[in-house]
């Protein structure tokens, strides 16, 4: 053993009748005892040798009278120690045992929850099972879509807006912290053709009116007024109330 536990308190009471060199002789075979997590032999010079008190062998042997018993193996014995032995010995079983089995056995998690917020909702996930994907009570947790950067002017252009148009739209949904995405473009798109304009006049109407995005049901006649309109003009939708341009 490379410890034991030492009471203080204990040993005072029971050692305070002991000189200075008792002391150190009681000491040392209790260290004696734990180290070799054995009994001392009987054998009083060799054992004084051994805790470096050879010339004081005689109070070597009154301590071992007094505080150990000599039993029938010819050794002298400690109640005390055997037991703190012992029950060092059960818990060095105990985990090797536990070592053949694979270590410690892992906690039993019942149930696990974990409260998160998702974004622009004040909605609580419970999680019930660490491995399982999370499910919200209404729908599925929401996936923040990537943006274009790089590639938003470039896609713009592509679909037919004028580039300087291009950037003037881009620069206000900057302004409004609204990336571009795929999905900002294809309901775009989808839009412009619902109020018959194409992707370039739709763009433009957004980028004067400072529209993060574009409904055909907005009121955007007044800088394409002689375009034809697919849908009628809604009056509940103007771009007074909806100036943002909505969701997207």
């Amino acid at each position: 053993m490379h410890h034991y536990p030492f009471h203080i308190g204990d040993y005072l009471i029971k050692t305070a009748h002991l000189s200075v060199e008792e002391d150190c002789a009681y000491r040392r075979l209790l260290d004696l005892y734990y180290e070799t997590e054995a009994p001392i032999q009987n054998e009083t010079q060799t054992v004084s040798k051994r805790i470096r008190m050879g010339s004081q062998s005689d109070i070597v042997g009154l301590i071992l009278q007094e505080f150990f018993t000599l039993q029938d193996d010819n050794c002298w014995h400690q109640s005390h120690c055997d037991e703190v032995i012992a029950a060092y010995h059960a818990k060095c079983e105990h985990n090797r045992e536990a070592g053949k089995l694979g270590g410690r056995p892992k906690k039993n998690i019942k149930t696990q929850t974990v409260s998160k917020r998702l974004a622009n909702d004040n909605r609580s996930i419970t999680v019930s099972n660490p491995n399982q994907e999370p499910i919200t009570n209404n729908q599925e947790p929401r996936i923040k879509e990537k943006p274009m950067r790089e590639n938003a002017l470039t896609a713009l252009v592509e679909m037919g807006v004028d580039r300087q148009c291009a950037e003037d739209w881009i620069a206000v949904r900057k302004a409004k912290r609204a990336p571009l995405t795929k999905t900002v473009l294809a309901d775009l798109e989808r839009e412009a053709g619902k109020a018959g304009l194409t992707v370039s006049q739709a763009v433009e109407i957004c980028a004067k009116k400072s529209w993060q995005g574009f409904n055909a049901s907005w009121s955007w006649q007044d800088v394409f007024p002689g375009q034809n309109k697919r849908i009628p003009k809604q009056d509940n939708f103007s771009e007074r109330d909806y100036g943002t341009g909505g969701a997207l």
